[in-house]
């Protein structure tokens, strides 16, 4: 059975306790790496510059101080299947939906109160996210 890095563990601990249930369950059935928890307002406006002022591809429209994003309240988490590859769009979307199932169901069974929503249902399409929709 899989199991998170201290890595994973520390960023997950940052979050809502229903997505780190949901990971926590996640986790022991398919491998994945936490790449995203908590986030400063500083650290979201860096991700907001890549690509704008900075090198890189644009990863978010949220600037951290008028469109805040929800990475910075802890509800909300960037989770990959491992090992990650990038390229690989079908794993992502696979590991995407396997989540919202599972999510679903610790829903349905109490083990979680909020509803879970991915990136990978938006038309800006963000995989690895996942938050708790408000």
């Amino acid at each position: 059975m899989a199991q998170f890095s201290k890595k994973s563990l520390d960023k997950l601990s940052t979050v809502h306790t229903d997505l780190i249930t949901l990971f926590s369950e996640c986790v022991k059935h398919r491998d994945c790496t936490v790449t995203s928890g908590l986030r400063t307002r500083e650290e979201q406006q860096a991700l907001y510059a890549q690509g704008r002022t900075t090198d890189g591809n644009i990863v978010t429209y949220k600037d951290g101080i008028d469109r805040r994003s929800n990475h910075q309240t802890g509800d909300a988490v960037d989770v990959v299947p491992y090992p990650t590859m990038w390229s690989d769009i079908e794993e992502l979307k696979s590991f995407g939906n396997f989540v919202q199932g599972l999510a679903i169901g610790l829903k349905k069974c109490g083990l979680i109160q909020s509803n879970i929503t991915w990136g990978g249902d938006w038309s800006f399409k963000d995989y690895p996210h996942y938050e708790i929709k408000t």
